[in-house]
């Protein structure tokens, strides 16, 4: 889970994104002028605020997922401490051993397969001899 400082400037940053993503799509959709008056290449203008705009909103999308990410584990983890009270501490510890003991099995699983198919070890890999067999 984040901490608070990284889901506070998170959430500054959406915010700021937001007007920007107000401020640059009422300048596209001629609403309101970024530019001085004294600017007369309306075609150029279009572009670059339709250009602008595009670019707030993608910018915008991409910040708002870890937060919307971040809300909906509170309101879950919210809804299983009144519902079931601090048993509710052990679904982020199970969320964390799962993918560990995947990493774990999967790694194995390869080192076997590399066993089986008397892969040649590379430069850097770990050579056990079995000296019982030495004469």
């Amino acid at each position: 889970c984040p901490s608070t400082t990284v889901m506070t400037m998170t959430l500054i940053t959406t915010g700021v994104q937001m007007a920007y993503v107000a401020l640059y799509s009422l300048a596209d959709a001629s609403l309101i002028k970024l530019y001085p008056a004294s600017r007369t290449d309306l075609e150029a203008y279009k572009a670059d605020m339709t250009e602008k705009a595009k670019k707030a909103r993608d910018q915008f999308a991409t910040t708002t997922k870890p937060l919307a990410v971040f809300l909906i584990g509170s309101a879950v983890g919210t809804a299983l401490v009144t519902t079931i009270s601090m048993y509710s501490m052990l679904l982020p510890l199970v969320l964390t051993i799962i993918p560990i003991v995947d990493m774990f099995v999967a790694r194995n699983q390869e080192i076997s397969n590399e066993a089986k198919n008397n892969v040649a070890p590379q430069s850097g890999d770990i050579v056990v001899v079995d000296k019982t067999t030495a004469f």
